[in-house]
């Protein structure tokens, strides 16, 4: 389902700042096969802290092919080649966030996991907003994710957020679905996670 071997420099780039951009990390037609297929999964609205901010989250089956696709050999061996020793998961939490015109996740740090793979399922045109910011602050990094553009991060470590979804005349009604594995992780890496 993912695309080729981990980037070269995906390792560097975790040890230096704690994520790394994955362009591309699978095709546009597989990332929106997947988004049809939690479309209708139900949902609850979610938030960050006291924010009023909320979007949807959907809760995957452990059978969900998402699900599937982020516990398959192929992703894991991608985490452990990123890392680069001897790990293995012991727990994995997955979900689906759904994010619609005006919607935003605020500034935090996740409170669990080892790492966060978060992979881009649908999303509108940079006019929309959207982006994904880490390291939020002089030094930050903000990522307009196209669907199958993923992120590997330590979202323990690294503070995040969202900028706003806003409607264009082309898109009125701005849409972002991401998929998220938190990976509960043990083992050696040399990348300090």
């Amino acid at each position: 389902m993912i695309s080729g071997e981990p980037p070269p420099d995906i390792s560097t780039a975790l040890k230096q700042r704690h994520f790394a951009f994955l362009p591309s990390l699978m095709s546009p037609a597989t990332a929106y096969r997947l988004e049809q297929k939690t479309r209708n999964l139900s949902s609850r609205r979610v938030s960050v802290g006291d924010n009023s901010a909320t979007w949807d989250e959907q809760t995957l089956a452990p059978d969900h092919e998402v699900v599937t696709m982020f516990s398959s050999a192929q992703v894991i061996d991608f985490i452990t080649s990123a890392t680069r020793h001897d790990i293995r998961v012991i727990d994995l939490v997955c979900w689906i966030a759904r994010y619609k015109n005006g919607e935003y996740i605020d500034r935090h740090k996740d409170n669990a996991g080892t790492l966060q793979l978060l992979v881009c399922l649908a999303a509108p045109p940079s006019e929309n907003g959207g982006a994904l910011v880490l390291a939020p602050g002089p030094n930050e990094h903000r990522y307009v994710l196209r669907a199958g553009d993923g992120v590997l991060f330590s979202a323990t470590t690294v503070e995040h957020c969202t900028t706003p979804l806003k409607p264009s005349v082309t898109y009125p009604d701005p849409i972002r679905v991401v998929a998220v594995a938190r990976y509960f992780l043990v083992g050696h890496t040399s990348t300090p996670l």
